[in-house]
C-alpha cells in the first residue's frame, strides 16, 4: 500500500491482483493518503530520518530512458527495485539500527590463476544521492545527541563516515558507466571488494572496527 502511495505503478497493480483495493473506502482512503504524500515539498522529507529513509526509497521506482542500461527499462528490474524497497521499509519499521553481527564464511582460494573482476555498479545515481543525504543527517543528528568521545568508541562516526565514502565513490563509478567513460583497475577493485571480508562494508553492519 505505502509503495502504491509512494508511486509505484507495479505496486499498485500488485494491489489490484490480490483484490486488496476492494475493500470498503480503500480507493477514497488510498486517495487521500496519496494526496498527502504528493503535496509533500523537498523541505518536508527532510523533516526526520523516517521521512527521508521513504524519500531514498523513491528514488528506485523513477523511470529509467534510453540513456541508461537496457535491463534497468525492464519490468523485472522495476520488481526487482520495488522488493528492496519493501525489504529496507520492513527492515526500518522493525527497527532503524540494529547492531547484529553478520556471519560469514571464508572462500579458500588455491594457488590457481584468478580472472580479474570485471565489475559493474546499477547507476541509480538518485538513490545513492539520496541515501548519502541520510547517512550525513543520521550522523549530525548522532553529534547533537552523544559526547565526542562516547561517539567515537560507539565507533558510531567512523561507520557512517566510510558508508558515506562508499556512496560517494558509487556515485562516482555510476557517473562514469552513464557517461560511457572506462572504469579503472582502482574501481574494479572497488566494485569487488567494498562489500566482502577485505572491504569495509561488512567492517559496518558488523560495528566493529573498519580501519
Amino acid at each position: 500500500d505505502l509503495m502504491a502511495m509512494l508511486g509505484w505503478e507495479r505496486a499498485w497493480e500488485t494491489l489490484e491482483g490480490v483484490g486488496d483495493t476492494q475493500y470498503n473506502d480503500f480507493e477514497k482512503t488510498f486517495r487521500q493518503l496519496k494526496s498527502y504524500f504528493n503535496s509533500m515539498n523537498k523541505e518536508d522529507w527532510f523533516e526526520n530520518l523516517y521521512l527521508n529513509w521513504l524519500y531514498v526509497l523513491k528514488a528506485l521506482h523513477g523511470e529509467f530512458d534510453e540513456g541508461y542500461p537496457t535491463f534497468m527499462q525492464t519490468r523485472a528490474w522495476q520488481d526487482k527495485e520495488l522488493n528492496t524497497a519493501l525489504a529496507s521499509w520492513a527492515q526500518l519499521r522493525h527497527d532503524t539500527i540494529l547492531y547484529v553481527k553478520q556471519s560469514y564464511t571464508l572462500a579458500e582460494r588455491g594457488g590457481f590463476f584468478q580472472p580479474p573482476v570485471v565489475g559493474y555498479v546499477e547507476p541509480v545515481v538518485e538513490f545513492y544521492n539520496r541515501l548519502l543525504n541520510l547517512t550525513n543527517m543520521t550522523l549530525a543528528g548522532f553529534r547533537k545527541l552523544i559526547p565526542p568521545q562516547e561517539l567515537k568508541n560507539l565507533r558510531i562516526e567512523s561507520g557512517l563516515s566510510q558508508f558515506a565514502e562508499i556512496l560517494e565513490r558509487l556515485l562516482d563509478i555510476s557517473r562514469k558507466e552513464l557517461e560511457n567513460e572506462p572504469l579503472d583497475e582502482s574501481d574494479y577493485s572497488f566494485i569487488e571488494n567494498f562489500g566482502n571480508i577485505s572491504g569495509n562494508l561488512i567492517g559496518i553492519i558488523a560495528g566493529g572496527d573498519v580501519n
